[in-house]
């Protein structure tokens, strides 16, 4: 039996950077993953708050992350047919810009690692470990389990964790969009009568499209030639970015929120969409499944092994239960055209423009630049 401190399961982009921030200490560390190590291409495109910039700079990795990473220095929201929008400003923040979009395929390369390729099929504790027994017979004992294995989590089925779920019955439609003219590093969030079309700045002249809709009418986009998409999207968004000239891949990717509720467990945390799978729509996912690797970095640099209890780690921190729950809400608020939401959520926007005192903490917390930040999310320098 091979013995770690530290078995992470799940080594996609939250496992890897687990296991990234893990590696300066002198634990023993297990990353596993029951997926082939030729993974087929990722084609989401990732938008970074400030403090996963800093988190990847502190990891020693952003400056090769940094050649495909595209700008974002103001968000400008509205919705489409009705007045008013919000602007939020990097320069509000004193920050030299709110965050970044990265290809998920260049977060993967960066992050690439070696890791067992390995199944989970029973996992059982005990006060002073976990026994791991995968489908090769092989038996692995971990004084920690950490699982980062994404929405259909295997740890978590396992434990029988009962989960919170909710089926937005939407579907992102996913690609590039190459522009006749500069975006200059605007990223732009149009709430549609149907869904949420985002327009966020890339490297060079295009951007990263994500449009959330009702599965009928993304699967009815994906039907459409390319020259046909692009006039719909045109139609859609409008004439902010200039004419679309060009359309990269579409890719597709159904909706949901899954919440699961954890019980006291000194052993075994679940972390990222294993924990929390949430709608794109502000952006939080990874950024918060880096800032729970953050707080955990952090708590095993500061204690010894014997003094490390992860029920008293608080995955559900008082700004994660918030960002989760906005997340959640706002998907609910924007998708949908009934009448006095429509008033409603435009009344927001305004309000939010007017009134300073509510924009800057909105505004901080979407840069990740808001509470008590763990040292990995600390700007050591402007980035």
């Amino acid at each position: 039996m091979q013995k770690f401190d530290v078995v992470i399961i799940g080594g996609g982009m939250v496992g890897a950077s687990l296991a990234r921030a893990l590696s300066t200490l002198p634990l023993s560390i297990a990353l596993i993953d029951s997926s082939p190590i030729e993974k087929p291409e990722d084609h989401r495109l990732i938008a970074l708050n400030y403090g996963s910039v800093c988190f990847f700079k502190n990891l020693n990795v952003w400056d090769e992350l940094k050649p495909y990473a595209g700008k974002i220095q103001t968000v400008h929201a509205s919705t489409q047919g009705r007045f008013g929008s919000t602007r939020i400003r990097a320069e509000e923040l004193n920050l030299p810009a709110l965050g970044y979009v990265v290809p998920a395929k260049n977060i993967n390369a960066v992050l690439a690692t070696h890791y067992k390729q390995l199944r989970l099929t029973e996992l059982s504790q005990t006060k002073e470990s976990v026994n791991l027994v995968f489908d090769t017979g092989e038996v692995i004992q971990a004084q920690f389990v950490i699982a980062a294995d994404g929405s259909h989590s295997t740890v978590r089925e396992l434990l029988k964790i009962p989960t919170e779920k909710h089926d937005y019955k939407q579907t992102a439609l996913v690609t590039e969009t190459i522009l006749s003219r500069e975006h200059k590093n605007i990223a732009y969030e149009r709430f549609l009568k149907e869904g949420v079309l985002a327009m966020l700045p890339l490297k060079g002249e295009k951007v990263a499209t994500i449009w959330t809709a009702s599965n009928e009418k993304i699967a009815a986009l994906g039907q459409l030639s390319d020259e046909a998409f692009l006039s719909e999207l045109q139609r859609e968004f409008g004439f902010r970015l200039g004419r679309f000239k060009g359309l990269g891949k579409r890719a597709t990717y159904p909706l949901q929120f899954i919440k699961a509720n954890q019980p006291p467990n000194d052993r075994v945390l679940l972390i990222g969409n294993a924990a929390r799978t949430l709608h794109p729509l502000a952006a939080q996912g990874l950024n918060l499944a880096l800032y729970e690797v953050a707080l955990l970095a952090q708590l095993f640099t500061e204690k010894p092994l014997d003094q490390i209890y992860l029920q008293e780690f608080n995955s559900d921190s008082f700004s994660q239960k918030l960002n989760t729950r906005v997340s959640h809400y706002l998907t609910s608020l924007f998708s949908t055209d009934l009448a006095p939401l429509g008033v409603l959520r435009q009344c927001g926007m305004v309000g939010m423009d007017i009134l300073g005192g509510l924009k800057k903490p909105f505004a901080a917390s979407l840069a990740g630049q808001s509470g008590p930040l763990p040292r990995l999310f600390l700007d050591s320098e402007k980035v």
